[in-house]
């Protein structure tokens, strides 16, 4: 798992900001206040118009029915388990840039930099694991981050894995 760095700009700036919803409150604490059900569009990006929150759940396929929150076994047990193709391969080069109440997924690349080599994703879904306190956010093309929670409910480290 890599660390959450506490001072990137972005993230200063996004919570300075007053980006959460309530003060001195975790970026995550809309989608903890529903434990157990999946935050559909955590980043009010996709939802409007002609995009439903069924097109949004269902560009997620199969993923969100490989954990649950009844299983008290942490995220990366429980996805490999059900994901059923070996253990998940950590991918190397993302960062997670604040985004209001949750984190666009950014990959830089293995080099160090910051500077993104391809567009920001944002999340489709996510949901929080209270036994372990976990965040499992599921963003395009089947990119998948667990976040392991401090006791504030920020995030102190993550996982990226694909999982198409």
């Amino acid at each position: 798992m890599h660390e959450v760095p506490n001072d990137t700009a972005e993230g200063t700036k996004a919570l300075d900001e007053g980006e959460r919803s309530m003060k001195n409150v975790s970026p995550f604490r809309r989608s903890l206040q529903t434990d157990g059900v999946w935050i559909i569009d955590p980043a009010d990006t996709y939802v409007s118009g002609e995009i439903t929150p069924e097109r949004v759940t269902a560009a997620a396929g199969y993923i969100p029915t490989f954990v649950t929150t009844e299983d008290q076994r942490p995220a990366k047990e429980q996805l490999t388990e059900r994901y059923g193709f070996g253990p998940l391969f950590e991918t190397k080069g993302f960062l997670l840039i604040p985004k209001g109440n949750t984190f666009a997924l950014r990959y830089v690349g293995e080099s160090g930099g910051t500077e993104p080599l391809d567009p920001d994703l944002f999340p489709l879904l996510s949901l929080h694991l209270p036994f372990t306190d976990e965040e499992v956010i599921i963003y395009p093309h089947a990119w998948v981050a667990i976040l392991s929670l401090d006791e504030s409910l920020r995030p102190k480290e993550y996982f990226i894995t694909r999982m198409d």
